[in-house]
């Protein structure tokens, strides 16, 4: 398999497909967690405080480079 097609927007990324239109400039990106990361995966499957604090931190550092780094990127005109 082609790496164009394992990343390919019809494979099972529709989100992907009804929110990014590159052809305007506009992407999109999907982000997929494990459930332990931040539940436990057996009954009640309650969220775990402690877990949930963690992925918050580490989800919104990841989030923040992220748009550090398209702001960087991004001629002026296109993020007003």
């Amino acid at each position: 398999m082609k790496l164009s097609e394992l990343f390919s927007l019809e494979r099972g990324n529709s989100p992907l497909v009804n929110y990014g239109a590159l052809e305007r400039g506009i992407h999109a990106v999907r982000l997929e967690m494990c459930q332990s990361t931040y539940m436990n995966e057996r009954a009640p499957f309650d969220y775990v405080a402690g877990r949930t604090e963690a992925m918050q931190t580490g989800l919104a550092r990841m989030v923040g480079a992220a748009l550090d780094a398209v702001q960087a990127l991004a001629p002026t005109s296109a993020l007003s």
